[in-house]
């Protein structure tokens, strides 16, 4: 039998509360809950049916900022004749909630 190559972590809902810093507002994360996804020091947030959804960013780059940095790499190592501003589209998607 084949080993799976990924663990399933899960964890009895948590309340959190919101606190203030400086003049915003946050939410402490446990420990607990920060180890269950590797101590990430980084996070991207979204919304989707009025959730908050917090996922580990692992240095990726999310789709919204493709645009500039397409643009940047294009002026610095010429334009081939592709044209990636057609890949906004593709923010609608669905596959980053994958």
């Amino acid at each position: 039998m084949e080993k799976c190559a990924y663990s399933v972590i899960t964890m009895a809902p948590q309340i959190l509360k919101l606190v203030k810093i400086g003049n915003s507002r946050g939410v402490r994360l446990p420990k607990e809950l920060l180890a269950a996804v590797g101590d990430a020091d980084r996070f991207t947030a979204t919304i989707i049916d009025g959730v908050i959804r917090l996922a580990p960013n692992r240095g990726l780059i999310p789709r919204d900022q493709w645009g500039p940095l397409i643009d940047k790499i294009l002026l610095e190592d010429g334009d081939d004749g592709d044209d990636f501003r057609e890949w906004d589209v593709t923010l609608a998607d669905g596959l980053d909630e994958l």
